[in-house]
């Protein structure tokens, strides 16, 4: 990071001299507490009664040293007490002698004369953005990493955190990111060992549901983690206004709480992540897998449609799920995604649907109705969310990791607009070219060839000829009876936006307008699936997709 200026601004801190840069906090013990940054010396000094275990993140040799003081400030601006915090705290990490160095420590804070007894909260691991904090995470999910080494050497911590941030220059301002692992067995997992223990036996139970508080060393930890906590990461907890200083938790993800994609690789970073879940999982059919993607984002578009407050369905839920509560809510979600974008029926039961029927009918019609469930069950249902094959429950249980791997990929996200994304756009033609498969006969136009024949059309002369007429439609309807996977359809919604935009038309601003004008026929049911979800991560949701023949001139489901 050579642009120490920009970033010192955009950390809060004021210039006081040419080479002198200070941000001052406030400091329950002295009232305040003061970081100096010296561009001259290259110096970060960090006064007590901050801990320094070294001087080895005081000085601008490596960038991470400015992600740890990032993190720092943004502690300290949050209202965490400077004497709480140590700096390259030592731990003996594995066997050998050189052991490791925690970035930051955070003690819990201090009650009454207990100074001398406080215990660790909170472990910070500092990396710089993108592809050093994805490696960090990915280590910490196969062995644990360096975080869980620390934990081994301090089982009072509570949380563990691998911190990131950057900067963004069209914004001058900071972005961070966490990866937060919560050390601490929660009611749900007791209650789980509890029931398998009475059930089976304490051996077994300690197998089969693995608990923090029974490991003793850095695999059996990591082992609790991946096993009982499904090596779940939390991307909130610590800095958002929810919570306070110390009081370090989990927040539902809610509409309002949604994300956008930023920054020019973004498209292609989410893509790479996605292709690396497919690959540690050894996921090797990628037509299927994106099949099953178009399962997941359309589970995902559709619960977006609640209110900014609600909690969202499409989440892992660290807390209290199990893998069985996360399909559920996908195969409800997903059930009424077919049903209102493609017109098309999901068979799913959920368990109230048995329970209805033993309260609604007597008992040898009840026993008819559950017998109806399971034949419709039997035959009529294909698991929309299988990357792997599923026949047992050891088989579900991995494809269930996979799922929740791709959900925890896209949750924080929003994927719903009105109005083009260009890195949804991206994103979509990436998974396309790696997942689909085209079969004989089928012929995907490439979007610049589709691009062109759109170009090509007179559409702003008859927009601009249906104003100076008076007509009240002046927008062209479209259809496309083979639609495929909607490339025409998303190069002219386009193209109508821009000239609806040049001839100074409201309609230009949105693409509600849509739902009256365009429509996609196609009568390959993935393929219509497909064209749907172009649509929406094109901004363009409202346009009709119908999984129909084209041909078929009797079909009452067409527009006139």
């Amino acid at each position: 990071m050579n642009d120490y200026t920009v970033f010192l601004e955009a950390t809060a801190f004021t210039q006081v001299s040419v080479n002198r840069w200070e941000r001052r906090f406030d400091d329950p013990g002295t009232g305040e507490y003061i970081i100096t940054v010296d561009t001259d010396r290259q110096t970060i000094d960090y006064p007590k009664p901050i801990t320094l275990g070294d001087r080895t993140t005081s000085n601008f040799d490596h960038p991470e040293n400015f992600v740890v003081l990032e993190c720092v400030c943004r502690l300290l601006a949050k209202g965490y007490d400077p004497a709480t915090l140590i700096l390259e705290k030592r731990y003996q990490v594995g066997r050998g002698a050189s052991g490791g160095k925690s970035d930051i420590t955070v003690l819990r804070r201090a009650t009454g004369d207990d100074e001398t007894k406080r215990q660790a909260l909170l472990i910070i691991e500092c990396k710089t953005w993108g592809r050093e904090h994805d490696l960090e995470r990915q280590k910490t999910l196969e062995d644990g990493g360096q975080l869980f080494g620390y934990l081994q050497q301090d089982r009072s911590v509570r949380h563990l955190c691998i911190y990131s941030c950057q900067l963004k220059r069209e914004t001058a301002a900071i972005e961070y990111r966490c990866d937060i692992i919560h050390t601490e067995d929660t009611p749900e997992a007791l209650e789980k060992f509890a029931k398998k223990e009475k059930e089976e036996s304490h051996t077994s139970a300690r197998q089969g549901v693995p608990l923090f508080q029974h490991a003793d060393n850095r695999e059996s930890l990591h082992r609790a983690w991946k096993t009982t906590y499904s090596g779940a990461f939390q991307s909130t907890g610590i800095f958002e206004d929810k919570f306070t200083p110390y009081a370090i938790g989990y927040e539902p993800i809610t509409r309002d709480l949604l994300k956008e994609f930023n920054g020019q690789n973004g498209s292609t970073k989410v893509f790479n992540r996605f292709m690396e879940i497919l690959r540690h999982n050894n996921v090797s059919d990628k037509e299927n897998a994106f099949n099953r993607l178009c399962a997941i984002i359309l589970a995902k578009l559709i619960d977006e449609e609640k209110a900014p407050d609600v909690i969202l369905d499409f989440q892992w839920f660290p807390d209290k799920d199990t893998s069985e509560d996360l399909i559920d809510r996908l195969q409800r979600l997903y059930k009424r995604g077919m049903k209102e974008t493609l017109g098309e029926d999901i068979t799913y039961f959920e368990e109230r649907d048995i329970d209805d029927a033993f309260r609604a009918h007597r008992r040898d019609m009840a026993k008819n109705e559950v017998k109806r469930i399971f034949r419709a069950l039997k035959f009529y249902t294909n698991s929309d969310f299988a990357f792997k094959e599923v026949h047992n429950q050891k088989l579900f249980e991995q494809n269930t990791q996979v799922v929740r791997e791709v959900v925890e990929l896209f949750q924080n996200y929003r994927l719903k607009y009105t109005s083009k994304q260009a890195f949804l756009g991206n994103l979509f033609e990436l998974l396309l070219n790696s997942g689909f498969k085209q079969s004989e006969g089928q012929f995907f136009t490439p979007i610049p060839i589709a691009r062109f024949i759109v170009r090509c059309l007179p559409l702003r002369e008859r927009i601009n000829s249906a104003i100076q007429r008076g007509d009240y439609r002046i927008i062209p309807r479209v259809m496309d009876y083979a639609c495929g996977s909607a490339h025409f359809l998303t190069e002219i919604i386009e193209e109508l936006q821009e000239d609806l935009k040049a001839c100074e038309r409201e309609e230009g601003d949105n693409t509600t307008w849509t739902r009256d004008y365009v429509w996609g026929i196609e009568k390959d049911y993935r393929l219509a699936r497909t064209a749907k979800i172009a649509m929406f991560l094109h901004g363009a949701g409202d346009a009709n997709i119908l999984h129909e023949d084209g041909l078929d001139h009797a079909n009452p489901t067409l527009p006139p």
